[in-house]
């Protein structure tokens, strides 16, 4: 690419991305030279001066600070300070923690009767999502159950990225990959119990055909299996929606190279 910018131009910003993992790359945009680190994105704020470029990115450092979880439905949070170098960019040691509750918690949480998808939802303003329904279990399930010495077992016909699985506000399993299969024995109790569903992407696909079509998070019915009348497709129950906060990175102008929460 060998090109001379626009004079009448008066906004321009490039993103310049090397796939190879294996070999330096060098393109030359607008009259300028530069190079790309393998599978690395560069970025020109004004198509002309470099920004940032992820082989610069170093790796964490050290936790300044920590908490366990908070129980479920707990209010209070607090966000932590991801900063970065303003040399290079690297990641510095001033890495802080923060915590948030298992579950709804914030103003931001929407219900609808669907299953919906991961993507569509958060809008790549988090990796995370959480889908929670409620299970309303009789006395007579957990009579059979005892009876037939055996247990109810959750179903997902396919997941991608990454789920983990919560009953009760407790972590029972989950697991991960490209549209796999979930199957996780459950410990039901009598009454009501929340079972949430945290949804993880682990980066987006960046090539190949239709790859606005592939999406995250679940696919297909989910379905609790073992009941004393039989199956229960979960799919149309209440879900509520929400997104975990998460630091975004802004840009910087000449003097600010800020995190922000998101």
């Amino acid at each position: 690419m060998n090109e001379r910018l626009p004079k009448n131009l008066s906004v321009c910003s490039a993103f310049l991305a090397n796939i190879d993992e294996d070999k330096s790359v060098a393109v030359k945009l607008f009259g300028n030279d530069y190079t790309l680190p393998p599978w690395s994105v560069i970025v020109l704020a004004d198509c002309k001066n470099l920004a940032f470029n992820t082989a610069q990115v170093g790796s964490q450092i050290s936790i300044k600070s920590s908490s366990p979880l908070l129980s479920s439905y707990s209010n209070t949070t607090s966000p932590g300070n991801l900063l970065l170098s303003a040399k290079d960019f690297s990641v510095s040691s001033t890495w802080m923690a923060f915590s948030e509750p298992i579950g709804i918690w914030n103003s931001n949480s929407f219900t609808t009767q669907q299953i919906l998808e991961h993507l569509n939802v958060t809008k790549d303003a988090s990796d995370y999502l959480w889908y929670i329904t409620r299970i309303n279990v009789s006395d007579e399930n957990i009579a059979y159950w005892k009876e037939k010495d055996s247990h109810p077992a959750l179903t997902i016909h396919s997941i991608r990225d990454v789920a983990r699985i919560f009953l009760n506000g407790q972590l029972i399993g989950g697991t991960y990959g490209n549209w796999v299969k979930l199957e996780q024995t459950l410990q039901l109790v009598q009454g009501y119990n929340e079972l949430a569903l945290l949804s993880e992407t682990v980066g987006l696909k960046n090539y190949g055909a239709f790859i606005e079509k592939d999406g995250a998070g679940f696919r297909g019915p989910i379905m609790l299996t073992g009941f004393k009348d039989g199956e229960i497709d979960l799919s149309s129950f209440p879900w509520t929606y929400q997104h975990l906060a998460v630091n975004r990175y802004i840009l910087p102008r000449p003097s600010r190279r800020d995190w922000v929460h998101a």
